[in-house]
Protein backbone atom coordinates (compact mmCIF):
# COMPACT_ATOMS: atom_id res chain seq x y z
CA UNK A 1 0.00 0.00 0.00
CA UNK A 2 1.09 3.66 -1.13
CA UNK A 3 -0.38 6.52 0.88
CA UNK A 4 -0.39 9.37 -1.60
CA UNK A 5 -1.46 13.23 0.17
CA UNK A 6 -1.71 15.29 -3.18
CA UNK A 7 -3.22 13.96 -6.25
CA UNK A 8 -6.98 15.18 -6.35
CA UNK A 9 -9.08 13.81 -8.71
CA UNK A 10 -12.91 13.73 -9.93
CA UNK A 11 -14.60 10.52 -10.33
CA UNK A 12 -17.41 10.13 -12.83
CA UNK A 13 -20.05 9.92 -10.39
CA UNK A 14 -18.84 14.14 -9.52
CA UNK A 15 -17.34 13.66 -6.47
CA UNK A 16 -13.73 15.52 -6.20
CA UNK A 17 -11.17 13.97 -3.73
CA UNK A 18 -7.48 13.45 -2.94
CA UNK A 19 -5.85 9.86 -3.62
CA UNK A 20 -4.96 8.60 -0.11
CA UNK A 21 -4.47 4.90 -1.04
CA UNK A 22 -3.25 2.90 -4.15
CA UNK A 23 -3.87 -0.56 -4.72
CA UNK A 24 -2.83 -2.78 -6.85
CA UNK A 25 -4.72 -6.28 -8.29
CA UNK A 26 -2.62 -9.14 -10.17
CA UNK A 27 -4.64 -9.49 -13.49
CA UNK A 28 -2.40 -12.41 -14.89
CA UNK A 29 0.96 -13.32 -16.59
CA UNK A 30 2.28 -12.38 -19.77
CA UNK A 31 5.53 -13.69 -21.26
CA UNK A 32 6.12 -15.57 -17.50
CA UNK A 33 5.70 -12.40 -15.36
CA UNK A 34 3.01 -11.28 -13.20
CA UNK A 35 1.13 -8.24 -14.21
CA UNK A 36 -0.52 -6.05 -11.90
CA UNK A 37 -2.73 -2.70 -11.97
CA UNK A 38 -2.46 0.22 -9.57
CA UNK A 39 -5.89 1.82 -9.09
CA UNK A 40 -7.49 3.70 -6.75
CA UNK A 41 -11.23 3.51 -5.17
CA UNK A 42 -13.46 6.88 -5.13
CA UNK A 43 -14.47 7.21 -1.84
CA UNK A 44 -18.38 8.20 -2.32
CA UNK A 45 -19.48 5.77 -5.11
CA UNK A 46 -16.58 3.00 -4.86
CA UNK A 47 -15.92 2.69 -8.35
CA UNK A 48 -12.38 2.03 -9.15
CA UNK A 49 -10.22 3.98 -11.41
CA UNK A 50 -6.97 2.28 -12.67
CA UNK A 51 -3.78 3.95 -13.93
CA UNK A 52 -0.93 1.76 -14.27
CA UNK A 53 -0.40 -1.78 -15.76
CA UNK A 54 3.08 -3.29 -14.36
CA UNK A 55 5.58 -5.94 -14.39
CA UNK A 56 8.82 -7.18 -14.05
CA UNK A 57 9.92 -5.17 -17.46
CA UNK A 58 8.11 -2.18 -16.47
CA UNK A 59 9.66 -1.60 -13.64
CA UNK A 60 13.82 -2.48 -14.51
CA UNK A 61 12.85 0.35 -17.05
CA UNK A 62 11.79 2.87 -14.41
CA UNK A 63 14.72 2.02 -12.05
CA UNK A 64 16.89 2.44 -15.11
CA UNK A 65 15.14 5.74 -15.94
CA UNK A 66 15.70 7.43 -12.15
CA UNK A 67 19.10 6.46 -12.33
CA UNK A 68 19.44 8.39 -16.35
CA UNK A 69 17.43 11.43 -14.29
CA UNK A 70 19.76 11.29 -11.79
CA UNK A 71 22.88 11.18 -14.11
CA UNK A 72 21.58 13.79 -16.24
CA UNK A 73 21.10 16.12 -13.20
CA UNK A 74 25.15 15.70 -12.02
CA UNK A 75 25.94 16.38 -15.50
CA UNK A 76 24.41 19.37 -15.45
CA UNK A 77 25.77 20.49 -12.81
CA UNK A 78 28.66 19.77 -13.55
CA UNK A 79 28.12 21.50 -17.32
CA UNK A 80 28.73 18.64 -19.13
CA UNK A 81 25.97 19.32 -21.95
CA UNK A 82 26.97 16.50 -24.29
CA UNK A 83 26.95 14.02 -21.40
CA UNK A 84 23.69 15.21 -19.97
CA UNK A 85 21.84 15.12 -23.47
CA UNK A 86 22.93 11.31 -24.16
CA UNK A 87 21.57 10.28 -21.20
CA UNK A 88 18.52 12.34 -21.63
CA UNK A 89 17.87 10.47 -24.93
CA UNK A 90 18.49 7.06 -23.02
CA UNK A 91 15.75 8.26 -20.65
CA UNK A 92 13.30 9.06 -23.61
CA UNK A 93 14.06 5.74 -25.49
CA UNK A 94 13.35 4.11 -22.26
CA UNK A 95 9.75 5.92 -21.65
CA UNK A 96 9.07 5.22 -25.26
CA UNK A 97 9.85 1.40 -24.71
CA UNK A 98 7.64 1.80 -21.57
CA UNK A 99 5.02 3.09 -23.02
CA UNK A 100 4.57 0.38 -25.86
CA UNK A 101 4.92 -2.26 -22.55
CA UNK A 102 2.32 -0.62 -20.45
CA UNK A 103 0.11 -0.07 -23.51
CA UNK A 104 -0.23 -3.46 -24.70
CA UNK A 105 -0.91 -4.62 -20.99
CA UNK A 106 -3.17 -2.46 -20.65
CA UNK A 107 -5.42 -4.06 -24.06
CA UNK A 108 -4.48 -7.54 -22.88
CA UNK A 109 -5.70 -7.13 -19.07
CA UNK A 110 -8.49 -5.00 -19.04
CA UNK A 111 -9.51 -4.13 -15.84
CA UNK A 112 -12.99 -5.47 -14.57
Amino acid sequence: MIIIEKALVTCDCGKHFKVREIKKRRMGVHQGQKVRAHFFVCPDCRKKHPFLWENDDIRKLRQKNKQHQDKMGEYIRAKQIGKAEHEKWQFEQGMTKARGIKGELKERFPFP
